[in-house]
């Protein structure tokens, strides 16, 4: 940027000059690593830190086609971002320190620290229960395995969502502007714990219904998809942008297994 910084173009305040789309970046890196080397374009997914944390919520809420799940660390929900989003369910886990100095947890929309707009950690989850229509919740807390970290981790899990696209926030109560497992909290390491959540919702092939098998249930599903005139990215199976007769020729041939 124009003080020689390296950074992903997220519309902080004082990048209001910088033209550079990484969004549009990121979806061709994404493609041409498909097309590279092969790599499976229903599971892919963003995480970052911090910048890059809020990168991962521009991308769910203007990539999700291309990117499934986001794993947020020390992120937020800038102001330009959340008036741009889709009301597509994205799987969100956020991973967030209490006391983070950089990222406020109770947000900045008065724009004090010149970041730009951004709401609190609080209310960006809020943002994707209600997108994700989640239904239930529960916190779970974490085993406080390492007593000398001056910190505990509470996952406020919101489930029973539209799509099964969960909503996680791991509040680390006393944690700061960190990677946990890396920096400040010792209880987790959060690259493990941000590659389990994803685990959860691997695509595969023919599994319309998303029940972990692939069956007859699922040319039920994709018949009933057809005759309702729905869209769903899971019965794209030729991935040509509808659900037509030609999926369910390839989802059959899938369960006879040619």
């Amino acid at each position: 940027d124009q003080s020689g910084y390296n950074f992903w173009n997220v519309g902080y305040s004082f990048h209001q000059n910088e033209t550079v789309d990484d969004v549009d970046f990121l979806v061709d890196l994404a493609e041409y690593l498909h097309n590279e080397y092969g790599l499976d374009s229903q599971n892919t997914y963003a995480t970052g830190m911090s910048n890059g944390g809020d990168m991962s919520y521009m991308l769910a809420c203007q990539a999700n086609d291309v990117f499934r799940a986001i794993a947020p660390v020390a992120g937020c929900m800038m102001e330009d971002i959340y008036n741009t989003c889709d009301s597509s369910p994205v799987p969100v886990l956020e991973i967030h320190g209490r006391n983070d100095n950089v990222t406020l947890w109770n947000g900045d929309m008065e724009n004090n620290d010149g970041w730009g707009a951004y709401y609190s950690t609080e209310e960006g989850i809020d943002f994707w229960v209600e997108t994700n229509g989640c239904e239930s919740s529960e916190n779970i807390f974490l085993p406080n395995t390492n007593t000398n970290d001056g910190s505990y981790i509470i996952n406020h899990r919101y489930f029973d969502c539209n799509e099964n696209a969960e909503v996680w926030l791991y509040e680390v109560v006393g944690g700061g502007h960190d990677w946990p497992g890396s920096d400040g909290n010792m209880d987790i390491q959060s690259s493990v714990e941000i590659w389990n959540f994803f685990s959860q919702f691997m695509f595969t092939l023919g599994d319309v219904n998303e029940d972990n098998t692939i069956d007859i249930l699922d040319v039920v599903q994709l018949v009933n998809i057809i005759l309702n005139g729905e869209f769903q990215p899971s019965g794209d199976l030729n991935e040509d942008g509808m659900v037509s007769v030609q999926d369910i020729i390839i989802l059959i041939n899938i369960i006879l297994g040619n």
